[in-house]
């Protein structure tokens, strides 16, 4: 049996990877914070008659994997991962920004329309996240990353959805403090 002297504490010791590491939790921690508050509010909004939000949804954050994800591998191929990676972040500040105006004027389409712009930035960030991990590592230690990477990834995604309830319900009022909370 083959024994690798690699292990997760060297792994977690890269700062490079440690700072990608970072980087895709907190990306998908804040698009399932939003994701989660959009929707809650959207039911909020579809109690007062406003039903077709809460249909459009979980519509809006389906619709860019599906019409996109083939572009966002192409790129990934045709540049620089880590160029691909810095743009889509920098988008998403862009989003956000849109987001905390629709949480400052209560615009369920404008919330929308961020929801779109974050799942677009999730579709387009996925393959330059995906490609970089061979390119960054050596191959022993592609399935700890892998693995690390998958792990961070889905506790984002659990935390957001839980802190997004308490969210909502500490904020539901007074909605400009939850656009503060995702900036």
């Amino acid at each position: 049996m083959q024994t690798s002297k690699n292990n997760f504490k060297e792994l977690l010791g890269d700062w490079g990877f440690q700072a990608f590491l970072w980087t895709q939790f907190l990306g998908a921690l804040n698009d399932n914070l939003y994701k989660t508050v959009v929707s809650l509010r959207a039911v909020h909004v579809a109690s007062s008659g406003g039903g077709a939000y809460l249909s459009l949804a979980g519509a809006v954050f389906v619709v860019p994997f599906l019409l996109f994800s083939g572009y966002s591998g192409h790129l990934a191929d045709q540049f620089s991962k880590r160029k691909v990676m810095i743009a889509v972040k920098a988008f998403e500040i862009f989003a956000m920004l849109m987001g905390l105006a629709a949480f400052f004027t209560s615009s369920i389409p404008l919330m929308l329309v961020v929801l779109f712009l974050m799942a677009l930035h999730s579709t387009l960030f996925s393959p330059a996240k995906y490609g970089i991990v061979p390119e960054m590592l050596p191959s022993q230690q592609l399935s700890r990353a892998n693995g690390l990477l998958e792990m961070t990834t889905f506790v984002a995604i659990v935390i957001g959805t839980a802190l997004s309830s308490a969210l909502y319900t500490m904020f539901s009022g007074e909605p400009w403090k939850m656009g503060i909370a995702f900036c």
